[in-house]
Formats: structure tokens, sequence, C-alpha cells
């Protein structure tokens, strides 16, 4: 392991393990679909995720946690998509 890591990765340890029961659980499904996906790409092999893709994971479930499995950031590009050219998004909803 590289020595400069170290004390990045126990923050991201002590930051999991702070974490609430529900971000937890969430974190380990995202985990396991991202190794289960690395997995597949690489022919059956097994993939290390990297330490700053684990954090994006954790800030992921937090958000799940908060949000629900909702994604903000698809939901913004949503809206942006739908509205483009003056249309309104379906449903009608406009800005005012």
């Amino acid at each position: 392991m590289d020595r400069e890591k170290l004390p990045e990765q126990k923050a991201f340890e002590l930051d999991l393990a702070n974490a609430s029961d529900l971000i937890r659980d969430e974190y380990r499904t995202l985990l396991l679909k991202a190794q289960l996906k690395g997995a597949k790409s690489n022919k059956g092999a097994s993939v290390t995720i990297s330490l700053e893709e684990r954090e994006k994971l954790l800030d992921r479930a937090r958000q799940i946690a908060q949000f629900g499995h909702a994604d903000p950031e698809k939901m913004a590009d949503d809206w942006e998509r739908a509205s483009a050219n003056g249309r309104p998004p379906l449903g009608g909803a406009q800005d005012d």
C-alpha cells in the first residue's frame, strides 16, 4: 500500500465507521454493484475499487439516505433537457 494514501485511507474508514447504519448498508450495496460491474468487464476477475471511487460511493450513499434513490443531479439534468427551447416539462410544470 502506498504510504501517502495511508492517512486518507484511515480517514475514509473512520468516516465510514461514523456513518449511520442506513448509510453503511447503502454504501455496501453500491460497493458490491461496482465490484460486480468491474468483475463483469474484467472477464470475471475481481477488481479493486480505488479509494477515490469508494469515497464517491459513500457520498452517493449519503445522498440516497437523505433524498431516497432519486439522483438530484440527474433530476436537474432531466429538467433542463425537458424544458429546452421553451418547452415545459411533462405535466405542464413551469418556472414562474
